[in-house]
């Protein structure tokens, strides 16, 4: 996917870019911070790029897709794995709360792991260049 966007923001190793995008799968991909009409993108400095100057943004549609099954898919497979555990290791509880339990304990691990993985994510591999 590519997309246009001007430098609002430059710092030491990073850069933010407002997107302004009528694309709707732009908006399905979450990887920038959304506001109503514009989003901001923050990615690693490449280098030689001034503040207010138009760059063009190239996502890998891969990072798209790995970072949807990341955000929606990873937490709830490890919900049902969490119901799932204490059948899996052969414990025998009788109580559905217990199977619950732990499956509310995955699930916010889960939520933990994304939280830590999508920050590094946003920043790599997007391709910056001055048009």
């Amino acid at each position: 996917m590519t997309e246009k966007g001007i430098v609002i923001n430059i710092n030491k190793k990073y850069i933010e870019i407002e997107i302004k995008s009528d694309i709707t799968f732009c908006d399905k991909c979450k990887l920038c911070k959304q506001n109503t009409k514009t989003k901001i993108l923050k990615v690693l400095n490449p280098g030689g790029i001034k503040l207010g100057e138009l760059v063009e943004i190239e996502i890998p549609e891969y990072k798209i897709i790995f970072s949807q099954f990341l955000l929606y898919g990873f937490p709830i497979i490890m919900l049902i794995f969490g119901f799932l555990f204490p059948d899996i290791l052969k414990l025998n509880f009788k109580n559905e709360i217990i199977s619950f339990s732990i499956g509310i304990i995955f699930f916010t691990i889960s939520l933990l792991i994304v939280k830590y993985f999508y920050k590094n994510l946003k920043v790599l591999n997007i391709k910056v260049k001055k048009i």
